[in-house]
Parts: structure tokens; C-alpha cells; sequence
């Protein structure tokens, strides 16, 4: 288990295979880095059936906004 600093503005993506199969890894980080919040998720399911994705896809996404201790 790796442990690392979680910082305000970090997002975490949260998916089933569906779409990590259908999305390399440059894809889902340019599309988290530069789509709103809100419009994340629905951004990574268009991306991927416009790769004919053919399994299903689940996913969530988490925004950090501030860190309180």
C-alpha cells in the first residue's frame, strides 16, 4: 500500500474496467484535468462509447476542495 499527500484541487476517479478497457491513461487525465466537476463523468462515459465500448462502465469521481485536520 502506497501512501501519498492528498491536496485541495486534487480529483479521484473511482471505475469499473468498462472504461479504463476503452480510455488509456493520458485520455482520463486530460479529460479530469480539464472538465468541470460536474461534468466529468458523463465527459468519460461519451469518450468512451465513442470508442465503441462494449462492457459496462461505472464511475465516480471525488473533488478535493479544502483538507481539515
Amino acid at each position: 500500500v502506497r501512501s501519498m499527500a492528498i491536496q485541495p484541487g486534487d480529483c479521484f476517479l473511482l471505475c469499473t474496467d468498462g472504461l479504463t478497457n476503452e480510455l488509456d491513461e493520458a485520455e482520463l487525465e486530460a479529460i479530469l484535468k480539464h472538465t468541470m466537476p460536474g461534468e466529468r463523468c458523463a465527459t468519460l462515459l461519451q469518450a468512451a462509447l465513442h470508442k465503441d465500448a462494449r462492457d459496462n462502465i461505472t464511475m465516480v469521481t471525488c473533488d478535493i476542495q479544502g483538507l481539515s485536520v
